[in-house]
C-alpha cells in the first residue's frame, strides 16, 4: 500500500511538468525544439536581436557602430546589416567594427586637347593615386590647374579633398622662307560660330590648322605693257598632285606655290607646299621632306608624278617660271627656268636632281643653246611638263617644251634618242603624254605656242625599222578656232570604250583668260577625233565670265565609283574663279551645285563682324578653290580663306577642311 502511494505521487509530478512545456493534448510528434541565438558585439559597437527561438525562426540582428567606428562585418563573413538568420541550431555570431578612416574626394578633369587616366572618386585618407595626362594629336601638355607640378604623370596622397585639371595647348609651329611665313595652327582668330558652317550634305570639320602669309613688299612694275601698283605679293595654290609621302597608305597632297605679280622679281621662294594628311581633318606641314633647292624654285607651274627611279615611291617633275625679262615687242614677261626634278630617297625625303640626272639641261649638253647666258637652254618654256613611256621600255620618260628626256629606269634622263622635228612641233604651250592608240607608246597631245594655240596629237606609228608620229589636228576649240586657249589638257576614258579621250580646259584668248569651259574630244579607236562636248557635258554658260586659267583633276568626287571632272580656275583680274565640278551621272557630266558646300568667309575673321550686313561688301563673299582628298575614307576637301585687306597690307591665308556628313 505504501508503494502504491509513492507511485501515484511520481505520476502527478510528471503530469504537471508536461503541462508546463507543451499545450494540452500535444502529440509527441509535434514537439518543436528551441535554440539559442547569442549575438555579441566587438569593440566599437553594439548588436540587438539575440535570444531563444523555435527552430526555423528567422531572426534579425542589427549592428550599431559607436561614434568613430564603422561596421565591418559579421563573424560568419557576411557584411549585410541588418542580418537575417534562420535558426536551426544554437548559434553564436559577433558583429565586428573598425575605426573610421577619413575619406576624401578627388576630382580630375581634362582641358581641351587631351585626356586624363582617371576622373577621380572617393579615397581613404593616405591613399596614393597616380594620374596621367595624355595630349591629343597636335597638342602638348603644359601643366595642372590645382598643382605646381609640370609632369604629365602625377602622384597624389589623399589628405584632403583635391581638384585637378590637366592643361593642354596646341603645338605651335612656325617657319619662314625669307619673308614667307608659315604657322601651324593659324594664329588668326575666327569668330566662334561660322555662319556658313554646314549644309545638308557637308560640314566644316577643322579650321585653322595652317596659316600662310607672304610678307614681301614690292615697289610695282609691269605685266607686259600694263603697269602694276606697289603692294605685297599674293600667295596662290592651284596645281597639285596627291602622293602618299609618309607611306601610311593615306593620301597626302603637294601644291605648287605661285606668287603674283609673277613679272616682278621677288627675293622669297617657297616653291611647293606639302600637307601631310592626319586623317582626322587636319594636316601637318611637310616641307621638311624637300631639300632647299627644291623649295627655292622661283615659280613651279605644271607638274606630274611618277616613280622615275624605280624605288617604289612617287617622284615628281615640275616646269618652272623664271625671273622677269623685258622685250621691246611685248614688254615685261617671264621665260622658262630649269624644271624641278625631285627624286625620292629611302627615308622619304626628296632631292633636287635636275642638274645631276637630266642630260640636256646643262652647259655643254646636247641641244643646250644659251644665247642670253642665263644658264637655261633657250628652247625651254615654263608651261609644259608631261610624263609617259615614249619608247615602250616600261620606264616613265619626261617631255619638256619640245624635247623628250628618256629614262634609263633608274631616274637618269637624257635627250639622246628620237626627238620631234620642228615641223611636228616647235614650242608647246600645254601638253599631255598618253597612249591613245593602245600600242604601248606614249602619244603627245599639245597646244602649239606658235600656231594660234591649236591642239594637235602626235600619234605613234612605229614599225620594226622606223619611228614615226602622225600629226593630227584636233577639232576647233570651245570658244572658236582663233579665240581658244587650251589652258590644260587631261585624258580619261569618258565612254568606257577602252580608249583614252581628251579633256581640254579651255578659255578665251581675247578677252584674256575670260571664260571657262571643259571640251571633250572623243577618241575614235586611236584613229580620228571628234568634238563630243555637248553629248557629255551639260550647259556651261554660267562659266562664260569665269576666269579660265586652270588645272584639271580627274577624280571620284562624290564617292560613287565613277570619275568626275574638276576644273580649278584662278585669276587676279576677276572674283569669278574657283572650282568648277562636273559630276558623272551615268556618263553625262552635270554641273555641281556649289550651294551644297559650306565655307568660311573673310567676314568670319574676328574683327570683321561689322561688315556682315554692310551692302558695300555683299558681293564679296564666296568659296575659294576646293581641293579633293580622302579623309577617313570619305571624299573631303581642303580649302583656304584669305583676309580681305588692301594691297598695301599683309593678307593671311587660313586653311580648313570640309567633310561630307554621310
Amino acid at each position: 500500500m505504501k508503494n502504491l502511494h509513492l507511485y501515484l505521487s511520481l505520476l502527478f509530478v510528471l503530469t504537471c511538468a508536461k503541462e508546463d512545456s507543451q499545450a494540452p493534448n500535444t502529440p509527441p510528434t509535434q514537439i518543436v525544439k528551441q535554440y539559442a541565438l547569442t549575438a555579441n558585439a566587438g569593440d566599437g559597437g553594439s548588436v540587438t536581436g539575440g535570444g531563444t527561438f523555435a527552430s526555423g525562426t528567422q531572426v534579425s540582428l542589427t549592428a550599431t557602430p559607436s561614434s568613430g567606428y564603422s561596421f565591418s562585418g559579421w563573424s560568419n563573413g557576411s557584411t549585410t546589416n541588418p542580418l537575417t538568420i534562420t535558426l536551426n541550431s544554437n548559434t553564436t555570431i559577433t558583429a565586428n567594427f573598425q575605426v573610421i578612416v577619413n575619406s576624401y574626394t578627388l576630382t580630375v578633369t581634362a582641358g581641351e586637347g587631351g585626356s586624363v587616366s582617371t576622373e577621380g572618386g572617393e579615397y581613404e585618407e593616405g591613399t596614393e593615386v597616380t594620374i596621367s595626362a595624355t595630349p591629343d594629336e597636335g597638342y602638348e601638355f603644359i601643366g595642372w590647374e590645382g598643382s605646381d607640378s609640370d609632369s604629365s604623370s602625377l602622384n597624389i596622397t589623399m589628405n584632403g579633398n583635391e581638384s585637378l585639371s590637366a592643361l593642354f595647348q596646341k603645338i605651335y609651329f612656325s617657319i619662314s622662307y625669307d619673308q614667307i611665313f608659315v604657322e601651324s595652327p593659324s594664329s588668326k582668330p575666327l569668330i566662334e560660330t561660322i555662319r556658313n558652317h554646314e549644309t545638308d550634305d557637308y560640314i566644316i570639320s577643322s579650321k585653322g590648322w595652317l596659316g600662310v602669309e607672304m610678307r614681301e613688299y614690292h615697289s610695282g612694275g609691269d605685266y607686259q605693257n600694263t603697269s602694276i601698283n606697289t603692294g605685297y605679293f599674293d600667295f596662290s595654290i592651284q596645281n597639285y598632285r596627291k602622293i602618299d609621302f609618309n607611306n601610311d597608305s593615306i593620301e597626302d597632297i603637294i601644291f605648287t606655290v605661285e606668287f603674283f605679280p609673277h613679272t616682278i622679281e621677288k627675293q622669297s621662294n617657297m616653291g611647293f607646299l606639302i600637307l601631310l594628311n592626319n586623317n582626322d581633318g587636319t594636316f601637318s606641314f611637310g616641307n621638311h621632306l624637300l631639300d632647299s633647292e627644291i623649295l627655292n624654285a622661283n615659280h613651279p607651274y605644271r607638274f606630274e608624278k611618277g616613280d622615275f627611279n624605280n624605288d617604289g615611291r612617287m617622284d615628281f617633275i615640275a616646269s618652272n617660271v623664271g625671273k622677269p625679262q623685258f622685250s621691246s615687242d611685248i614688254g615685261t614677261y617671264v621665260k622658262g627656268a630649269l624644271p624641278v626634278l625631285a627624286l625620292s630617297n629611302s627615308n622619304g625625303t626628296f632631292t633636287y636632281s635636275t642638274k645631276t640626272n637630266m642630260y640636256g639641261l646643262n652647259p655643254g649638253d646636247k641641244f643646250f643653246e644659251d644665247w642670253d647666258q642665263d644658264q637655261v637652254p633657250d628652247w625651254l618654256w615654263s608651261n609644259s611638263a608631261s610624263v609617259g613611256d615614249f619608247n615602250n621600255d616600261s620606264a616613265l620618260d619626261i617631255f619638256l617644251t619640245n624635247k623628250i628626256f628618256y629614262n634609263d629606269g633608274l631616274g637618269n634622263f637624257s635627250v639622246e634618242g628620237f626627238q620631234f622635228s620642228e615641223d611636228q612641233l616647235e614650242r608647246v604651250y600645254q601638253s599631255k603624254a598618253k597612249d591613245l592608240n593602245n600600242d604601248g607608246y606614249a602619244d603627245l597631245i599639245f597646244s602649239d605656242q606658235y600656231r594660234n594655240k591649236k591642239v594637235f596629237v602626235l600619234m605613234s606609228d612605229f614599225s620594226d625599222t622606223s619611228i614615226n608620229y602622225d600629226k593630227i589636228e584636233l577639232p576647233s576649240g570651245y570658244f572658236g578656232e582663233l579665240d581658244t586657249r587650251a589652258n590644260f589638257i587631261e585624258t580619261m576614258d569618258i565612254d568606257n570604250d577602252g580608249f583614252q579621250d581628251i579633256i581640254i580646259g579651255a578659255t578665251r584668248r581675247d578677252p584674256y583668260y575670260l571664260g571657262s569651259a571643259i571640251q571633250v574630244i572623243k577618241n575614235e579607236a586611236g584613229k580620228t577625233f571628234s568634238d563630243q562636248t555637248n553629248n557629255f557635258i551639260s550647259d556651261q554658260t554660267n562659266y562664260d565670265s569665269f576666269a579660265g586659267q586652270g588645272f584639271i583633276d580627274i577624280v571620284d568626287f562624290d564617292g560613287d565609283n565613277d570619275l568626275d571632272i574638276i576644273h580649278q580656275t584662278f585669276s587676279n583680274a576677276t572674283d569669278q574663279h574657283g572650282t568648277n565640278i562636273y559630276v558623272n551621272n551615268n556618263g553625262f557630266f552635270e554641273i555641281f551645285d556649289f550651294t551644297k558646300i559650306p565655307y568660311v568667309s573673310w567676314k568670319d575673321f574676328d574683327g570683321y563682324q561689322d561688315r556682315w550686313n554692310n551692302p558695300q561688301f555683299a558681293e564679296m563673299e564666296r568659296l575659294q578653290s576646293i581641293f579633293p582628298i580622302m579623309i577617313d575614307n570619305k571624299n573631303s576637301f581642303i580649302t583656304r580663306v584669305k583676309t580681305l585687306v588692301p594691297i598695301d597690307e599683309i593678307a593671311h591665308n587660313l586653311f580648313y577642311t570640309i567633310k561630307p556628313k554621310q
